[in-house]
């Protein structure tokens, strides 16, 4: 349903005038308000009142731009009185909006608000006022709600300023009121909505309007300043937490709390939150509420610190607070997470908001900075905190854009378990994929576009969350990871905090495409825009291989191609083709015969590969040949994947023809052990070729590894599970590229995690918070906390903090354990110390007695004060009405029904606090309860006109449910005897009497309710209705008229019609057409009237349509001018009708000239020799048009150039110079050509409009000449003034010359002399410090060993005929150094690395006389005094790397250093005493077993590894052990390792021992029983404190006999152990324990039970003698036997024990009640009396016959009483009558007519009698008058 109004408003009109205003327009209109006042800007406009969102038409608006809101809020609260019922709330609110114009100045503009969720009557939240820059503004509104279409629902606020706005402008809205909720045409809800204690206010996707006025729509982000003004306590209809009572409240909202400002008297709070970063109306949040605020400071790994603020409501469940503390515990490893995936944190602050909230909005959702949740931060935590980024930093322009809010948000979380957090062992690839393989085809997952949806009531489906994430990761597989990964970095990073003008999916796709270099329209459209199930994306690796040996002119050369399916699904033959480009191998080599599926098209093979399995490799080869004389040429093969989803292994083969591969090039070999996640490794290239250098790439299972292209890999956590390799290229001059790859690893396993030790904080007592400090784990890691109470797990208590809350605590210790979980690492679990034992909790302290208040009513929810119980309690109720439990009346607050009508109220409550002796209070009775008022009271309507004869319809309206309605029909005021239906139809008499329809409801326990409909007037019907007819000529000018004939008495009105639209002031019985009908029918409706009757309409059959008029005055046009080329004509047209509007054509030579269309013309130069004519077309509304054209003019004569300037020359008249002629301005359109002239003769060429003069015009004055053309004029020549003579010319280019080359002896310095002009030639002259150098001309120069130290300069010299020579000297170079070496050598090591062994450094073939030094390194670090060719590493150099440092000296050469590759690391030494250890004790459970070491080398340090069974028993690693239940039967060793520094670590391991044999329990005590002895009790067995880790089992016995199914720990006695006595048994085992059980003493006999439940009874029926009265018996216990007995005051009944009784004759003038007696087996009976009824009156004989007389009425004949049916019981007796007179003795039924009684009438009286009942008579009919 769709409701539209508005409300207008200014300044000095209030907003109920403006309210009242709209409220005349019709239903579904939408207001125009013309305000006049000052003239505006011709150019001002209004702006859009949309933003045209695709889904969202009406929100937003257009032409300004928003930068910044202040809202100011104050906000007050009353609570509800129903039970966890939402409250309500009133606000005032000052929002004031600073923004910019985007275009023209507005004269108005729309902001989107929402005051109602109908129409604009029905608005409880107004605007008060609006300013604009400061002054006042004129405003009106549109409330239009609808809940079915989001292109129906509009909600606006239209602001006309004073003066239009251009630029920046502020607008300041007051309003107030109530605010509403928004609901959305997916049945979902957002905007303010009221909560037990407050308000939460959330708005995704359009639910901001409803509190503050904004441009709805999220491509207009802005900055925020919320101020809210709160009461500083708030209270809560949520009684169960304690009582509902005062809480200190709190504000929620985004950004940056920046202050916290209390009242005088502290009774209200002021927060001020400020939002600095670019914000989207749409994730604004403010939460007013019961708050608990938590805040900390989160340090990320890159440094930068966020504030958290996070609020969690109390009445929130304890296990549901503990969902949310351990989300708040993971922010840091989820940021830190998030932050190396997408980017910095675009916030400046983090946090959650958890509230108790209604099912409206029972949904997470994005609020930017701090998300909120209903009731905990749990499943969506990941999602909503990943949405700050996609969604928030980054928000859509169209609403259809969601998918990039939805999709990465779902994606993200995936990501997060498996390659952070580690809680899961699936990959994302495989966790996605698995979503996108089960999801069917024909689900809305695919069935809707997730970025074309259609409607608004699509935008929160899977199609945009699932699928959305499965097209992140198809891109992921279809670009790669890295370029994956590098998008979503750099989207965020260029598109975050601001909005862009175009779709946001758009943009996404562009970025994708730039940085993947794929055009990847196809995949986005099956992703993003197509409503089908989408393939899933084929992935595979890439790889082309060349030739390994060497290639010679004329060898055949194979390249193979290979694609290997690492993806998901199979892949289809022809689906991936792989392209490689041939054109560098194709110049030196020709290609053999193609194999299958490879196409060759120019240089470019096409391979279309074949079917390929999971895992499988497909591979084809191509043959080449080499050419002849190709040798050194280079072979390129350069591969590419055409199709999506190929990762490159190596794309590119590079082979030389003639060189050889490099030799020896052993395969690389990976060190440092199992890949490990974090631990280096290490490709070891040890035996290449001297001075090869080398590329790395690593590979995990096959798959290249992103950037881990150096000697060293650092393994991360996808590792696990999969090989290493490592492919090594080596690159060697004078040789091929040549590539190895190493032998795959072991696969990859987990590392250690570093752990904490956890420590607990706080007091160890019942009711006070204990807090673990996790102590420093590894970074990343995510955790999870147990607490335990001696060592058993505490249920539900899995948060960072616990408090203590079961009496059976007490004296317990409590410990907690820590596990931490993080990809790559092994989970771990670390224990807390225990605290100390658990001390008792304090004793409630405030324990309020409920108050009452106000008087309850039936259908009214009523509650008392209960009062400020202690925090932490919570409060249970049982309700009781005249001191009655009331069956399911359990909450806070009761509602009275008709049944506790005139009863009082009272209720239980018991506060609890988990661990501390429960407290219960009961209030004083209420005031009695009083009738209900009916809540639904519709006044009820009457449906169309009264009119006579036709039945009229009343509508009752709905009322509550239950009640009784009856109908009255009124007329003038009049009750309408009989008329009790809803229909009633009018007679004739009633003719202009005022009908009304009343309904009258009635409902048990409530006040009766009358309410009567308007009134409406019956109508007669008028008998003549004839259609009217038309009389005249339907033709402009032409006068209509219309006649007809209606009733005497009648008047009539016209309206004339054109094609069905009323003529605006026709409504005369004639009309005239005018212009505005030609072509329209035109018809005309009479309307007839008559007072008291109905009106009648009716409307004449259309005419045919309306014909055109003649114009009368068309006079034949006239030029006046001379035709002449450029000179004008004007037309004269003569004098036309009034009205006639003139159009105008020139012709030439009767052709219409183009563009001539005006009152003059000027002839062009293409009409010369025509004739020109003008034609004049005189058209007026309503008339055929009519052309005239004129007389010709004589032939157009040619036309004269009007301007012909005197050109000039610029420029200087030298040889090389240009010159430019500058002609002048000459006529439009003349054409110029130029002609220079040297000397006054023309120069051959020289004809544009510069001139270059050459060297044979030196001397010559030069001139030009212009001549001047155009089509229809004479051409003109003028020339210019000649310049002076022309000189020599000047060089241009002379560039200063360079030097390339290095100064040095014998290396070669070339001179680069630069550009100089054409035909100069060069000379070359070198000079050493400025000094020529002999013979040194040419463009290099060798420096000898006599120039070491001096500069080297170059002259060049440039000449040219007829120019001056030029020499430019170059730059010196650096002095000249001395020479290198040639022969430098790197040194190599012989020997084992090992301590104590000799290493020898051999440094190879150096220049003669060159002196060698040398310094041995340890991991780079020269070791002191190790300086000659030998060295023995020392204990210091254990585990590094050796090199050897040789460096040659030789006098006059630069000295040169080498070092060698380095060693393997250097090895330990070995152990020499290591004996066998021997285990100690007595392999019992629970013993204790120690270890004999025996006796090792001096300085060795221990590790122990204990085992069972020969398998290692996870912490058993000191030095004594206990064994445990998992150990019996098994026998124990124990492994000792020796380590000791320098020397290889030495395990040994014991003999084993005997099997474990069972522990014995320590701790069985005996257990108690508590309780009463009473059937119906429950007893409680307390088992006493057993070993920690004992299980326990209970059986109940009764004497000695089991009680079958009694095994728990408290027992109900049963009906059966009446007069027994019970005891318990407790069974202790633990494993790897011998079991105990203890038994309890004897309980006290056991007793009848009492019953609970045993309601009074009530009677219904009325209380009069015939009427059976009914028992209302209430609800008693379950299985108890009711017994009935009725009482005549405090009489019993004799027989009436029934559960009903019929009110007898003795029952009149008593009371009667009612005992009920229940009984059941075990227990005590209970009796409850009723209330008395109302004194029983008399029955009424319901069968009242009229005694009928039989027989002829004559004398003499007998008469008789027709004998008819009465009531059982019923005594007749009879008295005849004659006339008035009764007969004497005519007491029987038939009586013999006496002659006395004849011309009398005759009549029989019949009178009955019934005990209990009230006497009736009756009387026949009179007879006729009796015959003699």
């Amino acid at each position: 349903m769709s409701f539209v109004s508005t409300q207008t408003s200014t300044s000095r009109v209030g907003r109920y005038v403006g309210r009242a205003l709209a409220l005349t327009l019709a239903a579904g209109a939408l207001a125009t308000t013309q305000l006049t006042g000052t003239a505006y800007a011709a150019d001002a406009v209004s702006g859009a009142q949309t933003a045209g969102d695709s889904l969202f038409p009406n929100q937003g608006n257009g032409g300004y731009d928003v930068s910044h809101y202040d809202i100011k809020l104050k906000a007050d609260f009353v609570t509800a009185t129903a039970n966890a019922a939402v409250g309500t709330s009133t606000v005032a609110t000052t929002t004031t909006i600073d923004a910019a114009t985007t275009g023209a100045p507005l004269s108005s503009y729309s902001l989107d608000f929402q005051g109602s969720t109908g129409n604009l009557a029905a608005s409880t939240y107004d605007v008060d006022t609006v300013t604009v820059n400061g002054a006042p503004a004129t405003f009106t509104r549109i409330e239009a709600s609808s809940t079915t279409a989001a292109t129906a629902d509009n909600h606006k606020l239209i602001i006309t300023p004073a003066t239009p706005v251009e630029g920046s402008f502020t607008t300041v809205v007051t309003a107030h009121g109530a605010p509403v909720i928004h609901f959305d045409t997916d049945g979902s809800a957002e905007g303010w909505n009221n909560t037990t204690d407050g308000a939460t206010f959330v708005n995704q996707p359009v639910g901001s309007m409803t509190l503050f006025p904004n441009n709805n729509t999220p491509r207009d982000k802005a900055t925020y300043t919320v101020s809210v003004d709160v009461p500083s306590t708030l209270k809560t209809s949520n009684y169960a937490n304690a009582g509902g009572k005062p809480y200190p409240s709190a504000v929620a909202g985004n950004g940056e709390l920046v202050s916290k400002t209390p009242n005088d008297d502290g009774s209200r709070t002021t927060w001020v939150w400020n939002e600095t970063k670019q914000m989207a109306s749409e994730l604004s949040m403010i939460s007013i509420g019961r708050y608990d605020v938590y805040e900390s400071d989160i340090t990320l790994a890159s440094g930068r610190v966020l504030h958290e603020w996070s609020f969690i409501d109390p009445a929130i469940s304890v296990a549901n607070q503990n969902t949310t503390q351990v989300s708040r515990s993971q922010f840091k490893s989820l940021l830190d997470f998030y932050e190396s995936k997408y980017g910095p944190y675009p916030g400046n602050s983090t946090g959650v908001v958890t509230d108790v909230v209604p099912s409206t909005i029972n949904y997470a959702l994005e609020t930017q900075d701090r998300p909120f949740f209903p009731n905990s931060a749990g499943g969506s935590f990941y999602h909503e905190i990943m949405h700050q980024w996609w969604g928030d930093n980054v928000s859509p322009t169209d609403w259809n854009d969601i998918t990039l809010n939805e999709g990465p948000a779902t994606y993200a979380p995936y990501q997060f378990a498996f390659e952070s957090s580690g809680t899961s062992n699936t990959t994302t690839e495989q966790a996605v994929y698995a979503t996108w393989n089960s999801a069917s085809p024909t689900s809305s997952t695919f069935t809707i576009a997730g970025a074309a949806m259609t409607n608004g009531n699509q935008l929160f489906g899977q199609q945009v969350y699932a699928k959305g994430a499965m097209s992140l990761e198809a891109l992921r597989t279809a670009i790669g990871a890295a370029d994956f990964e590098t998008l979503m970095r750099q989207y965020q990073l260029t598109y975050g905090g601001g909005q862009i003008s175009g779709r946001r999916t758009a943009a996404f796709e562009a970025l994708a495409e730039s940085i993947s270099g794929r055009d990847l329209t196809a995949f986005f459209q099956s992703w993003w825009f197509s409503n089908t199930k989408p393939a899933w994306q084929v992935k595979f690796n890439l790889n082309v291989a060349g030739p390994t040996t060497q290639v010679n002119p004329g060898d055949a050369l194979t390249y193979t191609l290979s694609a290997r399916n690492t993806g998901k699904i199979a892949m289809p033959a022809g689906g991936t083709v792989i392209t490689l480009d041939v054109g560098d191998v194709l110049d030196d080599a020709t290609i053999g015969t193609l194999p299958a599926n490879v196409t060759l098209d120019g240089s470019t093979l096409t391979w279309s590969v074949p079917a390929t399995a999971l895992a499988a490799t497909a591979t084809v080869d191509v043959p080449f040949t080499a050419v002849a004389a190709t040798t050194g040429k280079t072979l390129k093969a350069v591969a590419r994947a055409s199709t999506l989803g190929g990762t490159c292994l190596s794309c590119t083969a590079t082979t030389v023809v003639g060189n050889a591969p490099i030799s020896p090039a052993p395969v690389p070999t990976i060190t440092g052990g199992t890949p490990t996640v974090g631990v280096p490794l290490t490709a070891d290239t040890t035996g290449w070729a001297d001075g090869t250098t080398f590329g790395y790439q690593w590979f995990l299972d096959g798959t290249p590894v992103p950037g881990a292209t150096s000697a060293t890999y650092t393994p991360a956590s996808d590792v696990v599970g999969l090989p290493v390799t490592v492919r090594v290229t080596g690159t060697l001059a004078g040789f091929n590229p040549t590539t190895q790859t190493s032998a795959a690893t072991a696969v990859g396993v987990r590392a250690t995690m570093t752990t904490g030790t956890p420590t607990i904080s706080g007091t160890p007592k019942i009711g006070q918070r204990l807090t673990v400090d996790r102590g420093t784990w590894q970074a990343g890691t995510v955790f999870t906390y147990q607490w335990r109470a001696n060592g058993t797990n505490i249920s539900g208590a899995t948060g960072p903090s616990y408090v203590p809350a079961v009496a059976s605590q007490v004296g317990q210790t409590i410990d907690v354990v820590v596990t931490g979980t993080r990809a790559g690492y092994t989970t771990a679990s670390k224990t807390s110390a225990a605290t100390t034992a658990v001390a008792a909790g304090d004793a409630l302290a405030s324990t309020p007695t409920p108050t009452f208040t106000g008087t309850p009513k039936v259908g009214v929810p009523f509650a008392p004060n209960y009062g400020s119980w202690d925090d932490g309690v919570t409060t249970t109720f049982t309700w009781q009405a005249n001191g009655t439990n009331i069956g399911g009346a359990t909450t806070g607050s009761f509602t009275p029904t008709a049944t506790q009508l005139g009863q009082t109220l009272t209720v239980t409550v018991t506060g609890t606090k988990a661990g501390i002796t429960a407290v219960t209070k009961i209030s004083a009775g209420s005031d009695a309860v009083v009738a209900g008022t009916q809540t639904l009271q519709p006044t009820p309507t009457i449906t169309g006109t009264p009119r006579v004869g036709t039945a009229v319809t009343g509508v009752q309206g709905t009322w509550d449910t239950g009640t009784t309605k009856t109908n009255k029909w009124y007329a003038d005021g009049v009750e309408i005897a009989g008329a009790t239906g809803t229909t009633y139809t009018p007679t004739v008499a009633q003719i202009g009497q005022v009908l009304t329809y009343e309904v009258t409801s009635t409902r048990s326990g409530y006040t009766t309710v009358t309410k009567t409909s308007e009134g409406k007037t019956i109508v007669g019907v008028q008998t003549l209705q004839p259609t009217p007819t038309i009389v005249g000529t339907p033709q402009v000018g032409h006068e209509l008229t219309t006649s007809s004939t209606w009733d005497d008495g009648t008047s009539q009105a016209f309206q004339w019609y054109a094609d069905d639209v009323a003529i605006d002031g026709a409504v005369s019985p004639w009309f005239t057409p005018g212009a505005s009908e030609v072509g329209a029918a035109i018809t005309v409706k009479v309307t007839s009237t008559k007072p008291d009757y109905e009106t009648v309409s009716k409307t004449s059959d259309p005419t045919a349509p309306v014909a055109k008029g003649d114009l009368a005055s068309t006079p034949v046009p006239t030029i006046s001018g001379t035709a002449k080329v450029g000179r004008e004509l004007a037309a004269v047209p003569g004098t036309w009708d009034d009205g006639v509007e003139l159009a105008y054509q020139w012709l030439a030579d009767g052709t219409p000239v183009d563009g001539a269309t005006g009152t003059t013309y000027t002839p062009g130069a293409g009409k010369v020799g025509a004739v020109v004519t003008v034609a004049v077309t005189g058209t007026k509304a309503g008339y055929d048009p009519v052309t005239k054209t004129s007389e010709a003019t004589g032939p157009v004569a040619q036309g004269d150039l009007s301007s012909t300037p005197v050109p000039t020359i610029s420029g200087t008249p030298k040889v090389g110079a240009t010159l430019t002629a500058h002609p002048g301005d000459w006529d439009a359109d003349t054409e110029l050509a130029y002609q220079w002239l040297a000397d006054g003769t023309p120069v051959d060429g020289a004809t544009g409009t510069t001139y270059t003069p050459g060297p044979g015009k030196v001397g010559a004055v030069v001139t030009v000449a212009v001549t001047g053309t155009k089509t229809g004029y004479d051409p003109v020549t003028k020339t210019s003034e000649a310049t002076s003579p022309v000189a020599q010319g000047d060089l241009v280019d002379t560039p200063v010359p360079t030097i390339t080359g290095t100064p040095k002896v014998g290396v070669a310095l070339t001179a680069v002399p630069g550009t100089w002009d054409d035909g100069v030639e060069l000379t070359y002259q070198w000079l050493a410090d400025g000094t020529p150098v002999d013979g040194a001309t040419g463009t290099t120069y060798t420096p000898g060993a006599g120039k070491v130290g001096a500069v080297v300069t170059v002259a060049v010299t440039g000449t040219k005929t007829g120019y001056d020579p030029v020499t430019r000297t170059s730059e010196a170079t650096g002095p000249v150094a001395q020479g290198d070496l040639s022969s430098t050598p790197v040194p190599t090591i012989t020997g084992t690395p090992k301590v104590g062994a000799t290493l020898t450094a051999h440094p190879g073939d150096w220049d003669a006389d060159t002196e060698l030094a040398y310094q041995w390194l340890a991991d780079g670090k020269p070791v002191s005094g190790a300086t000659e060719e030998t060295f023995e590493p020392a204990f210091g150099q254990l585990d590094a790397a050796i090199t050897v440092r040789v460096t040659g000296t030789k006098t006059g050469y630069e000295p040169v250093s080498r070092t060698s590759n380095a060693t393997a690391a250097v090895g330990l030494g070995d152990q020499t005493s290591t004996p066998t250890p021997a285990v100690m004790g007595t392999p019992q459970v629970g013993g204790t077993l120690s270890i004999d070491r025996g006796s090792w080398d001096d300085g060795v340090v221990f590790d122990y590894a204990w085992s069972a069974d020969g398998q290692p028993i996870e912490g058993a690693t000191d030095f004594f052990y206990h064994p445990s239940a998992d150990d019996l039967g098994a026998v124990i060793t124990v492994s000792v390792t020796g380590r000791k520094s320098g020397y290889v670590p030495v395990t040994k391991t014991s003999e084993a021992t005997s099997a474990v044999v069972a522990g014995e329990l320590e701790s069985t005590p005996t257990p108690v029983i508590s309780g009463v002895t009473k059937v119906g009790e429950t007893l409680t067995a307390a088992p006493g404190a057993w070993d920690d880790g004992t299980d326990l089992a209970y059986q109940w016995f009764a004497g000695e006999d089991a009680i079958a199914g009694a095994t728990g720990a408290t027992y109900v006695v049963a009906p059966a152990d009446l007069g027994k006595q019970l005891r318990v048994r407790v069974s202790g085992s633990k494993a790897g324990y011998v079991g105990v059980a203890r038994s309890s003493d004897l309980t006290a006999t056991i007793g009848l039970g009492d019953l609970v439940s045993t309601p009074t009874p009530a009677i219904t029926g009325a209380a009069k003698v015939g009427t059976v009265l009914k028992a209302v018996t209430g609800t008693w216990d379950d299985g108890v036997t009711l017994s009935y007995q009725w009482l005549r005051g405090s009489t019993p009944i004799s027989g009436a024990t029934g559960s009903s009784y019929p009110l007898v004759a003795a029952d009149a003038g008593s009371k009667i009640t009612l005992r009920v007696t229940g009984t059941k087996t075990g227990y005590s009976p209970a009796s409850t009396v009723s209330l008395a009824t109302a004194t029983v009156a008399k029955g009424k004989l319901a069968t009242h016959p009229k005694p009928v007389i039989q027989g002829v009425a004559k004398v003499g004949r007998t008469l008789k009483v027709k004998p008819v049916k009465w009531e059982t019981g019923v005594k007749l007796t009879y008295k005849w009558y004659a006339g008035s007179t009764p007969i004497s003795g005519a007491t029987k039924t038939s009586y013999k007519v006496k002659k006395a009684q004849a011309g009398k009438k005759l009549h029989v009286v019949v009178t009955a009698t019934k005990a209990g009942y009230t006497t009736v008579s009756a009387s026949s009919a009179a007879t006729a008058k009796l015959k003699p």
